[in-house]
């Protein structure tokens, strides 16, 4: 399956982002000419898919931070992110349907075992700008939890200062299963329950390039930021899904699948402070670096519908879309100051956060049975 997500148990995800395996019953017939039955003979059958992804992951808010002129205003991010990166799937399996006499292979029929895997590659590239007001001022926490820079009336002098950032997002994840399946005809409908295990991996690379302009433009400082997310998963989940015979040569499929995956999350991060005036270096550089982990159990889940096609009466084409969920996908949480503002202060580092998240995709593939 690809994972969001894709899954990300991949998710995450995707989380996790991912595309659920074909039905075998509905796409291609069991008795092919001059084949014996599956109940009889086994058989072994491939499928291959690709898919466009479309991967939400949480919101990314470090750098610099405003403080408002209204009394009792909080502080806040100058920008915030809610990435959506965007890429493609693929993913293929090998399946086996148990002959007689083996175990599992007298539940239902064409109780089958199924190998497979998938990879999610997306990326995303987004600007963001923001002013802060006159008399206001701002801070620029590090990841490793120093305060650089801060002014409590810095956008004084009757100018704004003018935040701006770039941030690009560059996600992978793959993911391989062992799946156990079997159908249940009811009332001219296929009913597919099924359980699988799996495991996978994850990462969500991430980097910042900040420009706060003071004093009309005089001054700037110069924030740049590079953190990495790491994730394992491993877990189960179990799956039920329909198929409907429309024609003979046409299926019309949907079902899904949830369960739970044991996470381990590392999170590594650094960056950099220059301040010019006139163009001009005005400090010695400041470097920061911080590592963290965290473990967490997510659940996951899939929904997906589609379209099968009988070419021959050994293969099949199918178009589908879906989506993928995960309720704790890993994210970067922003560091913490504290008011008054001040040069040199110290904060929190960043750290791991999870927030939960829904992937789509879409995509074809095709089903061989031998």
């Amino acid at each position: 399956m690809l994972y969001r997500h894709i899954r990300l148990s991949i998710i995450a995800t995707g989380l996790v982002a991912a595309t659920s395996a074909p039905v075998l019953a509905a796409d291609i017939p069991i008795k092919a000419p001059g084949v014996a039955t599956a109940s009889t003979a086994g058989g072994v059958y491939f499928w291959a898919d690709g898919s466009a992804q479309s991967i939400r992951l949480p919101t990314y808010d470090i750098g610099t931070r405003l403080l408002p002129v209204a009394p009792g205003s909080g502080i806040s991010a100058a920008n915030t992110y809610d990435p959506r990166a965007t890429g493609y799937g693929i993913s293929g399996g090998l399946g086996f349907v148990l002959p007689p006499g083996v175990s599992l292979s007298n539940i239902g029929t064409n109780g089958r075992i199924e190998f497979s895997g998938s990879y999610v590659n997306a990326t995303a590239s987004q600007a963001a700008t923001a002013v802060s007001t006159l008399g206001s001022g701002y801070s620029l926490p590090q990841v490793g939890g120093i305060t650089n820079f801060a002014g409590s009336v810095a956008c004084g002098a009757g100018t704004s200062c003018v935040v701006s950032s770039t941030l690009g997002t560059s996600y992978s994840s793959w993911q391989v299963s062992g799946r156990y399946a079997t159908d249940f005809k009811v009332s001219g409908v296929t009913i597919t329950p099924s359980l699988a295990v799996f495991g996978g991996k994850s990462r969500n690379s991430q980097t910042l390039s900040e420009t706060n302009l003071v004093f009309g433009g005089t001054a700037s400082v110069r924030y740049d930021a590079d953190t990495k997310l790491d994730w394992t998963d491993w877990g189960a989940r179990a799956g039920l899904s329909g198929s409907v015979p429309v024609t003979d040569w046409l299926t019309f499929v949907a079902g899904g699948n949830a369960g739970l995956a044991m996470r381990r999350v590392s999170l590594t991060g650094s960056d950099s402070v220059n301040v010019f005036v006139g163009g001009v270096p005005f400090f010695a550089p400041t470097f920061s670096a911080t590592t963290s982990s965290a473990t967490t159990t997510a659940f996951v889940a899939n929904a997906e519908a589609s379209v099968n096609i009988k070419l021959a009466p050994s293969w099949a084409l199918r178009a589908f879309g879906g989506l993928n969920y995960d309720n704790k996908v890993p994210g970067v949480s922003a560091p913490a100051v504290v008011l008054p503002f001040g040069f040199g202060g110290a904060s929190t580092p960043v750290g791991v956060k999870y927030q939960a998240e829904t992937s789509y995709y879409a995509g074809g593939g095709l089903t061989v049975r031998f």
